[in-house]
């Protein structure tokens, strides 16, 4: 069970874009629910569990998910640990091919996208445009290979420098069995998902007023300063001085001011 508290940020023909925080009262699963919308959830600060059509990951800054219409889904949030999200649900209008629900990795201009619009920083048409049509149809299927492939993406979220040997071997699979399986279920390589993360979390530094990029870089694991910045821009379209300006503007999470 958890406490869900909502503030809508904006509203248009079809669409509505809200701040949930999620405050666990235990840890056991919601009921199951379905909407007659497009759900789509990327996570601001924090990580859940998330089942979507019985598939279960981990919602965190780095996976998001949507849910169709009809499809059921249901979460499991962890007390003393809140977790807050940018929602989107809108109509299928807004697809031009309805997709199907699902996972799918999030990307450092999509993590941008959702702060500056959460914040009322962002055209919401413009931002809506980048959420709603960048991610992939789905991720992958379900059962073994996909749980092999989730369990590996935690651990990298955790511990981006974990090498494929090191993580083969926790997993008990070889390194290629593992690295076909990554790439196949999530739609990318591991080395692409490290940067990823690796990215992700200079934004949150960003957010948060980090100056020193060189230490930064160091700490993050990139190659230097020149690796951050390239990379950095590579995903989210800004080099890193210009992206902390952009974020702190947007850093404040206002309270919410509705209940749902």
């Amino acid at each position: 069970m958890h406490e869900r508290t909502v503030r809508r940020v904006a509203a248009g023909d079809g669409f509505v874009v809200e701040q949930v925080r999620f405050d666990a009262v235990d840890e056991e699963w919601s009921a199951p629910e379905a909407s007659g919308e497009y759900r789509l959830m990327f996570v601001w600060q924090g990580a859940f569990l998330a089942r979507v059509d019985g598939r279960e990951m981990r919602a965190d800054p780095t996976m998001a998910y949507l849910t169709a219409p009809g499809q059921e889904h249901s979460i499991a949030h962890r007390v003393g640990s809140p977790d807050v999200c940018t929602a989107l649900r809108c109509a299928g209008s807004f697809f031009d091919t309805p997709p199907q629900g699902g996972w799918f990795p999030v990307t450092g201009a999509m993590a941008v996208a959702h702060r500056m619009l959460t914040a009322g920083l962002a055209d919401p048409a413009e931002a809506l445009g980048t959420l709603l049509h960048a991610h992939p149809a789905g991720t992958g299927g379900g059962g073994a290979r996909a749980a092999l492939a989730e369990r590996a993406r935690r651990l990298l979220s955790e511990d981006p420098a974990l090498s494929l040997r090191a993580l083969a071997g926790s997993l008990s699979c070889s390194p290629y069995h593992l690295s076909r399986v990554f790439h196949r279920e999530l739609g990318l390589t591991m080395a692409a998902y490290r940067n990823r993360v690796r990215v992700l979390r200079a934004v949150a530094a960003l957010e948060a007023g980090a100056r020193d990029l060189a230490g930064l870089a160091t700490e993050l694991g990139f190659a230097d300063q020149a690796h951050l910045t390239r990379t950095v821009r590579a995903e989210c379209g800004t080099p890193p001085a210009g992206l902390r300006k952009i974020l702190q503007a947007a850093a404040v999470i206002r309270p919410p001011d509705s209940e749902a």
